[in-house]
């Protein structure tokens, strides 16, 4: 097993910005969940990742994420299928 990265937490300059990106995308019945640097996520061909980053319009939210076995990736949040993993909690 790979050890996990240590990402730091968002400043909260940063949580206010995706806070404000989430609650556009929900306003617009977006329905995709709200996500923070440090996250851990899976994707179902890349794997287990970390959110290194959102960007962009809420309308075409691109995410940041770096994945165990496939390095870094940009994936646009509103295909990339993505779901949070809980601590402990196996893909």
């Amino acid at each position: 097993t790979r050890p996990q990265r240590s990402t730091p937490a968002p400043a909260p300059a940063e949580r206010e910005e995706l806070r404000a990106l989430a609650q556009a995308i929900a306003q617009q019945g977006g329905g995709i969940p709200e996500y923070q640097r440090g996250d851990r996520v899976y994707h179902e061909h890349f794997g287990r990742g970390s959110v290194l980053a959102l960007r962009g319009r809420p309308e075409s939210l691109k995410i940041e994420i770096e994945f165990d076995d496939y390095g870094t990736k940009n994936l646009v949040l509103q295909y990339a299928r993505l779901r949070k993993v809980l601590a402990g909690e196996e893909a």
